[in-house]
């Protein structure tokens, strides 16, 4: 699943200042009055959403739009399922013609992306109290991604998706492993030991060899990517160029597979990868795939760096409102919806029936998640050390790049001070 090609209180903090905060955030989030406000007035007609994923998102999506719609006469609410691999594409020449959908969910970048170039309705000036609803609500790190430097909301999350770790306990056992890997070191000792029982190790699937991937371990090592202010890239740190050999070493040394094209569920079932770094939708969908794994595997998260840290990438979708909607008030009570505790089960719900796992914004609602209660636990622990991508100028343009140094690390031993000099450099001309 890409983030924003797959996914920051507001807008001052970046992801290594808002993840010291998630766990409180959080809390409190749960804390809160979980119903939404009284939203913007309904007005009849019909909201078309082009939403970014499958056709099993869209499904997800629709049981609560079908919803919305039941509890408001003369609405209706049809979600569209788009490709990742076409979406953005779709709602730019949408965004440019000023003709498309009333509503857009995409990567977590897009909505500044789009709405800075006038395409969409600034949520913050035009609907405040459902802005404030759900910063109240929504995890900070991702809640922190949508948002601009000068306090513009052009999206809200829409759903999480966060990096976790999984294990094989039968295998660690077997392995002479007596404790769940929480640190570097004792990240490579296990892959080490398991390795010499006859498997491949670990391996990596979402994010696997860029920086998506590399992210838990940069700001494992008290690293980041840009400064708290976006003044300038912060990604060729002492702490980054440390990280980054880490995770080349990984690669290099651990041999941990760099074709992102395996089998990984596969493997890990096969016990070829007893460890396996993934996004959270496996925490419900492995089993249903995967049986062979039942009553033999857990949840962790990701392990801790010399930072003590252990914050994972926290991605997801993005919702927001197209500027030519006829159908503004209606799309912003839409919105308002997706926050109520109703909205939140049944999304969940209907996923549990797909197999799947539909997360949404809001950390509160992983207990009503139908999983076990050691993975709800994990999951949640992950939460509260989580960011989402930057939402300072020119990250959207900057990725690219960052990925192909990051690559000439791990596949062609490039120094990796040197690597991260030339992407700090393109960094910082990207935000002027």
């Amino acid at each position: 699943m890409p983030v924003a090609t797959l996914l920051r209180p507001l807008p001052t903090t970046t992801a290594s200042a808002a993840t010291t905060t998630a766990a409180a955030a959080t809390t409190a989030a749960s804390a809160a009055t979980t119903a939404a406000v009284a939203g913007p007035k309904v007005a009849p007609g019909n909201v078309t959403v082009w939403a970014v994923g499958s056709e099993d998102d869209a499904k997800v999506f629709q049981s609560a739009a079908d919803a919305f719609g039941k509890a408001n006469p003369g609405v209706k609410v049809t979600i569209q399922p788009v490709s990742w691999d076409d979406a953005h594409a779709k709602d730019l020449a949408a965004a440019t013609s000023g003709q498309g959908p009333d509503m857009i969910t995409g990567g977590l970048s897009w909505g500044i992306e789009f709405g800075t170039k006038g395409a969409m309705v600034d949520l913050a000036q035009k609907y405040p109290d459902v802005v404030k609803n759900v910063q109240k609500l929504a995890q900070p790190g991702i809640y922190n991604a949508v948002v601009t430097r000068d306090g513009k909301v052009y999206g809200v999350p829409g759903d999480l998706t966060v990096m976790m770790m999984y294990y094989r306990t039968d295998l660690l056992k077997e392995a002479g492993i007596d404790k769940i890997p929480s640190t570097w070191d004792e990240l490579t000792t296990a892959i080490t030991k398991l390795q010499a029982k006859g498997s491949k190790g670990m391996a990596s699937s979402w994010g696997n060899t860029s920086w998506l991937g590399w992210y838990g371990f940069l700001y494992g090592a008290g690293g980041s990517l840009y400064d708290a202010q976006c003044t300038k890239s912060t990604i060729n740190s002492a702490e980054a160029v440390k990280s980054l050999q880490y995770y080349a070493d990984l690669y290099t040394k651990y041999k941990t597979p760099t074709d992102s094209t395996i089998d990984f569920e596969g493997g890990f079932e096969k016990g070829d990868y007893p460890i396996l770094m993934q996004g959270n939708w496996d925490v419900t969908g492995l089993e249903s795939g995967h049986p062979g794994v039942k009553g033999k595997w857990a949840a962790a998260p990701i392990p801790a760096g010399p930072s003590g840290k252990k914050t994972a990438f926290i991605g997801g979708r993005m919702i927001g409102i197209m500027n030519f909607s006829k159908n503004q008030d209606t799309a912003a009570a839409f919105i308002n919806y997706l926050y109520t505790d109703e909205a939140a089960t049944m999304t969940s719900n209907k996923a549990a029936e797909l197999s799947a796992l539909w997360l949404p914004p809001r950390v509160n609602m992983v207990s009503k998640l139908q999983v076990p209660d050691d993975r709800k636990a994990a999951l949640t622990a992950q939460l509260n050390d989580a960011g989402g991508p930057p939402n300072c100028k020119g990250w959207e343009e900057s990725q690219n790049t960052a990925d192909k140094k990051i690559q000439e690390v791990i596949l062609n031993k490039a120094d990796p001070q040197k690597a991260l000099d030339e992407v700090a450099v393109m960094m910082n001309q990207n935000l002027k």
